[in-house]
């Protein structure tokens, strides 16, 4: 029970850092360096010492897939507790989670 509160409470974290973003405050750098190496150069590193080491299909697929789920919301709340930007942390969460539809959709197409 007490799982399920605090996943209630980090969206409502998420929630209440979301409607307090200005996006004047949100620096193009950030967010394109950390989405690149998200969802771009760590894939892609994995995938070739993955494929280096003749991995089946389906594992070697399951590993990306691990590897390129959206930021966690847990990087909110810590980044609250630490006072490290949290806005712009929910920012980047609240973007990698709206580019992850689209971009597995195309790895999968991809992948077949």
């Amino acid at each position: 029970m007490g799982s399920y509160t605090a996943i209630v409470m980090q969206l409502i974290i998420l929630g209440i850092f979301l409607k307090g973003i200005k996006f004047k405050e949100i620096s193009v750098k950030i967010l394109s360096t950390v989405l690149s190496l998200k969802f771009l150069l760590i894939p892609l590193i994995a995938w070739l010492i993955l494929y280096l080491f003749h991995l089946e299909k389906l594992p070697l697929n399951i590993t990306i897939l691990e590897l390129i789920v959206p930021l966690a919301i847990t990087n909110v709340s810590l980044a609250s507790l630490f006072d490290c930007k949290p806005t712009v942390v929910t920012y980047l969460v609240f973007i990698s989670s709206m580019i992850f539809i689209p971009y597995i959709s195309v790895l999968s197409l991809l992948s077949t």
